[in-house]
């Protein structure tokens, strides 16, 4: 996957600088003793707080890195990238596993909106005299 030349160059300097000189199939390593691959735990507690420093307070939503995820595949749908390669960005082999990530915004469901027929009749009446019309 082509990556944006900021995030390469990013990584290029992890892996040649920044991370531990230890033999693990991973890529990423815990910057404390212990050193060892970082875990979901590790992620959830960094982007908790960073997001409590931003004061982003989630509340009883989800947060940590699956909301990373959800906000990705949300905005790659916005921006109207196909699912196909939504799945692919996220690692899914599973063509139905996207629509758990996937929620479409009010603006995404408008341009599908059609128009609604003028309220005739009794209905129409009734309606116009609630909201103050005729």
């Amino acid at each position: 996957m082509e990556l944006l030349p900021e995030i390469e160059d990013a990584l290029m300097a992890y892996l040649s600088g920044g991370r531990q000189k230890i033999t693990a199939p991973t890529v990423f390593l815990a910057a404390k003793p212990p050193i060892r691959p970082i875990t979901t735990g590790i992620v959830y507690r960094v982007v908790s707080k960073h997001m409590h420093k931003a004061g982003i307070e989630p509340g009883e939503r989800k947060h940590g890195g699956h909301s990373l995820r959800m906000t990705l595949a949300s905005e790659l749908v916005s921006e109207e990238v196909p699912h196909d390669v939504v799945r692919k960005i996220l690692g899914h082999v599973d063509p139905d596993a996207v629509k758990h990530y996937v929620k479409f915004d009010i603006e995404s469901l408008r341009k599908c909106a059609i128009e609604t027929p003028p309220i005739k009749g009794k209905l129409g009446k009734l309606l116009g005299t609630v909201a103050g019309g005729v």
